[in-house]
């Protein structure tokens, strides 16, 4: 859900790594920061213990950053995790190939492929907002195909389902930005549709069998 670190006192640090620096360098070794309890809601203690107090502090924005507000919020870190879980099912991330790729310093690309259907992760790693096209990108990369937005994240700035023609592909990415694009102009894949069409298949076999 993007917890950030909490800041934990010298008193309140249970981690030996952190304690054995002692009260001045502490937090030089201390891995107490990113372990502190799970935001699940914004009642007390975050909805992690009903305890008066926990193991470890809990940070003090959970009132706002937590699962349940990220479960009812229109888009979230949560929802996002959620939807890439779901799209990881698909044969082409499962079975296929895939390339890691470098464009010009800031910017990481992985391709994976499989029957002539292919996934695109672009991640705009650098401090400035770039934008990729088919001169500066996906031509190089053989990647001047049809292409439909399948996820972006949170500070992507980019709709889900936009669809990206061969002729005029162009994918502004914010800094720290990143989006999964797959060929094809619709979200319906032919590799989605291979699924459905084998599911009717065993389901009739079933039935031939079970007649």
């Amino acid at each position: 859900i993007g917890m950030q670190n909490t800041f934990v006192l010298f008193d309140q640090t249970v981690d030996n790594s952190g304690r054995k620096l002692g009260p001045y360098h502490y937090t030089e070794g201390s891995r107490d920061p990113e372990r502190t309890p799970m935001q699940w809601d914004d009642s007390p203690n975050c909805g992690f213990s009903t305890n008066a107090t926990t193991w470890l502090p809990v940070n003090p924005n959970y009132w706002w950053l937590n699962v349940k507000a990220q479960m009812a919020a229109e888009s979230s870190h949560l929802k996002v995790f959620k939807e890439l879980a779901a799209v990881r099912k698909d044969p082409v991330l499962q079975r296929g190939d895939y390339a890691v790729l470098v464009h010009e310093n800031d910017t990481l690309i992985v391709v994976r492929s499989y029957n002539e259907s292919y996934f695109a992760l672009i991640i705009n790693m650098g401090s400035e907002i770039l934008t990729y096209t088919s001169k500066n990108l996906f031509t190089p990369h053989n990647l001047n195909i049809d292409m439909t937005v399948v996820l972006g994240s949170m500070n992507s700035g980019l709709s889900k389902g936009t669809n990206l023609k061969k002729d005029s592909l162009s994918v502004t990415l914010r800094p720290k930005a990143a989006v999964l694009l797959r060929s094809g102009s619709s979200a319906t894949s032919s590799s989605a549709r291979l699924y459905v069409t084998t599911a009717l298949l065993i389901c009739g076999l079933l039935a031939l069998l079970f007649k």
